[in-house]
Parts: C-alpha cells; sequence; structure tokens
C-alpha cells in the first residue's frame, strides 16, 4: 500500500511539474496536443498506471475497509512533496492533519 501511495503522489508531483510547462487554455485540441508532448504528463501517467496495478492487487488480496482508508498515506507522503520539492509554505494545522491521519492508520490496521 505504501508503494501505491508513493506511486500516486509521484504522479501528482509529475503532473504539476508538465502542467507548468504548458499554457492552459479552455480545454481543446490544442490543449491535448500540448499535454501529449509533455515528458513530465507522459511520466504522470506511466506512474499512475502502476499506481492503479498495484491498486488491483491490493483490493484482490485485502478487505475494502482497509484497503481504501491506507489511500491516505498519500496525503501524507503529498505534504511532504508540497514542503520539499514545491517549496509550499505548510500551516501547522495541516502537520496536526497529517498526525490525526497517522493516528487513523494506526487504528485502522491495528488488530
Amino acid at each position: 500500500m505504501t508503494c501505491q501511495s508513493l506511486l500516486l503522489v509521484a504522479s501528482q508531483i509529475f503532473l504539476k511539474f508538465g502542467i507548468k510547462q504548458i499554457t492552459l487554455t479552455p480545454l481543446n485540441l490544442n490543449v491535448l496536443f500540448n499535454l501529449s508532448k509533455c515528458l513530465y504528463c507522459w511520466l504522470s501517467c506511466l506512474f499512475l498506471v502502476i499506481s492503479a496495478v498495484i491498486w488491483i492487487h491490493v483490493l484482490k488480496k485485502y478487505e475494502f475497509s482497509l484497503a481504501y482508508p491506507l489511500i491516505s498515506i498519500s496525503y501524507i507522503f503529498a505534504l511532504f512533496a508540497a514542503s520539499l520539492i514545491f517549496h509550499e509554505s505548510v500551516p501547522p494545522v495541516r502537520w496536526l492533519g497529517v498526525l490525526v491521519i497517522i493516528a487513523g492508520i494506526t487504528m485502522i490496521t491495528a488488530r
């Protein structure tokens, strides 16, 4: 599940890098053409597909009530990415939210 979450966040990181390179206008063929030429967008799609394949295996092996809440691990990775990669200012309340997510994950996985 951790690997799936890391790939999911990596996909979004590449997508953010990609859309920074493209002028976004109302959706038309030109925007789609520009997206198709963007390496970061292709990497985003690749990581998303790999993440989906792993997710299929997770769903097959684990109960849905356990597997689905564990996707919230990706929120933790995303917050660190926002801070470390994009140099965004992350307010303390969001870090508190991460602690709540960690507590929730701990409760969900406890037997």
